[in-house]
């Protein structure tokens, strides 16, 4: 079966895409706005938190929405602020110049994904 870069099945990606496509049919005319140059859409995250991605992996799945939307892709990304988070998943809750040095880090692999 066909996989997308990020490693999702293609056939998810099309159930995906069929699903955002009953949406428009929901709400006419708002699949022609971007096209007719009306408005022009956006995808974000509200902030990737670094320490819960590899910045390859990351990059890679990047690079699929980004193809997927058009280029219309957005990019958040954070050192980690929620000690909660990190005890529930069990990473080490390091100190802050730790975390924004990994994360210096990857903004590096990012960029370097992206020319």
């Amino acid at each position: 079966m066909p996989r997308l870069v990020s490693g999702r099945p293609l056939a998810a990606a099309t159930a995906t895409a069929r699903a955002g496509a009953a949406a428009n049919a929901t709400f006419p005319g708002r699949e022609r706005a971007p096209a007719a140059g009306k408005a022009r859409l956006r995808g974000s995250a509200v902030v990737f938190n670094n320490d819960l991605r590899h910045p390859a992996v990351l990059a890679q799945e990047l690079a699929s929405l980004d193809v997927l939307s058009g280029g219309r892709l957005d990019v958040a990304l954070g050192a980690g602020w929620n000690k909660a988070e990190y005890d529930q998943i069990g990473l080490a809750f390091d100190r802050t110049a730790v975390r924004q040095a990994r994360l210096a880090d990857a903004i590096a692999v990012l960029k370097g994904a992206f020319g």
